[in-house]
């Protein structure tokens, strides 16, 4: 199983730094559901890092079976960032 902070760290980060394309991410497969630990891990401590801006910009997560994750993913972006302040 991979972890929030190993997404971020292993997959995420690599390709902000090294990309100036957008990511989206089609979660439709993922059989199981996204923890808030694995989205303020993740997502949550990436706006931190790069700003809430930038992540919006480069970042969207979408799933046909679930389709307010991107909502969902956003209020822990946004909480985390809130919490920064």
């Amino acid at each position: 199983s991979f972890s929030g902070e190993d997404f971020r760290g292993n997959v995420l980060k690599t390709i902000f730094e090294s990309s100036n394309k957008s990511i989206e991410i089609d979660a439709s497969g993922v059989i199981t559901s996204f923890s808030p630990s694995f989205l303020d891990e993740c997502f949550g401590e990436l706006a931190k890092e790069y700003g809430v801006e930038m992540f919006s910009k480069k970042l969207k997560i979408s799933s046909s079976v679930n389709p307010e994750l991107n909502k969902k993913m956003m209020y822990y972006v946004e909480r985390a960032i809130n919490e920064q302040s």
